[in-house]
């Protein structure tokens, strides 16, 4: 297994492509693609991609499969008599501000 290339979220920009990767409660590894839906705050990063709470905690990475980011959260839609559905956004943590915390 090799050691992931971090990235420098504050270059990240709106439009750019992404993926997010998860391995929720040790099952079948699951893969969203979307696009960065805004440019990186200070702590976070919008995307628009199919995302669900088993993404939390996983990775999201650029085009060139660097690390930019964890997704942290999925809204949800609730639907009156249905199921909850996904909203097609997600958030997750920059990796810059990780650092900052972390250092």
């Amino acid at each position: 297994l090799t050691a992931a290339t971090l990235a420098p979220s504050r270059r990240a920009r709106a439009g750019e492509w992404m993926a997010s990767v998860a391995r929720p409660y040790a099952a079948q590894p699951l893969v969203a693609s979307g696009i960065l839906s805004t440019a990186p705050t200070e702590l976070r990063l919008q995307v628009a991609a199919r995302l669900h709470e088993g993404h939390d905690g996983g990775a999201i990475v650029n085009q060139d499969g660097e690390l930019l980011a964890i997704a942290t959260v999925a809204p949800v839609v609730p639907t009156p008599g249905q199921f909850v559905r996904e909203s097609g956004i997600g958030f997750a943590c920059a990796l810059d501000a990780l650092r900052e915390e972390l250092s």
